[in-house]
């Protein structure tokens, strides 16, 4: 039986990525499954092999609730995430227009702020946070910031506190957002803003009408990238956790890893769903004034 051409570009198309395909499911979701199922059982790590001791259902998920430490860097995990999150997309946004703008000397600004992302790793990071300097010197202080603090309620200024003193990271995962802003500021039509600028748009509302939806796409993308990062930064309280126990109480581990997991996920699905929120709003309006609009022209 003779292939069709459509038949032939699609075999050699799924020879093509066959390899990824039997990479994936061997390194990836094999492992996940069984990394799952380890979660249940009691195992015991021998010489070079895992033993499985016995059955344990939910037990290890429920014995890793009680664990105060586990807890605790969860809940720190939370905060910290739900405080860094937006400030990276904030700076990755206001970084961007800033090296959008056509000056002298442009490009080595922007290879600074790429630098993070050659030498982005746990170590550094976690040399500079030993070394307590994980703030900028004298910001903690400024007259600016104390004037803030003191006219707002406890809660926003421990949010405040919280931010400022770990700007020094979050300035550091800021390297490949801004990079995606600024590559997606660049592949905008300027003729739309000359039209908002013809029609009198402010360049504030140019902001929020034309830029900000054109890059909700790529703030989809920041998002989806900075919680992966900063979840498995190997810096985290979960991640030490997770390592010191592992070999003692390996069904244990798992069951952390896979709560962890299940967090970053919701929280992930969270912001995402925030952020896309007002997009379903507009359509709707628009539907909704489109029909309108048709049915004046019918009457």
């Amino acid at each position: 039986m003779k292939m069709t051409r459509r038949h032939r570009e699609w075999l050699f198309g799924y020879l093509f990525i066959s390899i990824w395909i039997i990479g994936l499911i061997i390194f990836t979701i094999f492992p996940v499954i069984q990394s799952l199922i380890y979660s249940m059982r009691e195992v015991r790590i021998s010489v070079g092999e895992l033993e499985i001791i016995k059955d344990l259902a939910f037990e290890n998920y429920r014995q890793a609730f009680t664990y105060i430490y586990f807890v605790e860097a969860l809940w720190n995990y939370v905060r910290s995430t739900v405080i860094t999150i937006p400030a990276i997309v904030v700076f990755a946004v206001i970084f961007g227009l800033l090296l959008n703008q056509k000056s002298r000397g442009i490009g080595i600004f922007r290879t600074i702020f790429f630098l993070p992302v050659i030498i982005s790793s746990g170590p550094v990071l976690s040399k500079i946070q030993s070394e307590g300097a994980m703030m900028i010197p004298g910001l903690q202080d400024s007259a600016w910031l104390l004037l803030i603090q003191n006219n707002l309620p406890d809660v926003l200024n421990n949010g405040i506190d919280s931010l400022f003193s770990r700007i020094v990271i979050i300035l550091w995962f800021t390297g490949v957002p801004t990079i995606l802003i600024l590559a997606g500021l660049q592949k905008m039509d300027r003729a739309i803003y000359e039209a908002a600028a013809i029609d009198g748009a402010s360049a504030w509302e140019t902001f929020w009408k034309i830029t900000l939806p054109a890059l909700r796409p790529l703030i989809n993308i920041i998002v989806v990238f900075s919680m992966v990062s900063i979840s498995i930064f190997s810096s985290s309280e979960i991640a030490s956790i997770i390592d010191s126990r592992k070999y003692t109480q390996y069904g244990l581990t798992n069951a952390f890893a896979w709560i962890h997991f299940a967090v970053s996920f919701l929280m992930l699905l969270i912001f995402l769903g925030l952020i896309n929120m007002r997009v379903g709003r507009t359509s709707v309006h628009k539907l909704k004034g489109g029909k309108t609009n048709a049915k004046k022209q019918r009457s």
